[in-house]
């Protein structure tokens, strides 16, 4: 049965599935910002604004 819903599926599934869980992994990577990123981000959170 789950063999049968894996053959049916289109392979842009697949393709779409793969990029969620490559941008994923990259968004739990700790990086460092610099100050003045991290406060223009803090505060368009603040405002409720897109960062």
């Amino acid at each position: 049965m789950l063999l049968e819903i894996l053959r049916r599926t289109p392979s842009w599934v697949f393709v779409l599935f793969a990029a969620l869980v490559f941008f994923g992994v990259m968004q739990s990577r700790t990086r460092q910002i610099g100050l003045a990123r991290a406060l223009r981000i803090f505060s368009a959170r603040i405002r409720g604004l897109p960062s």
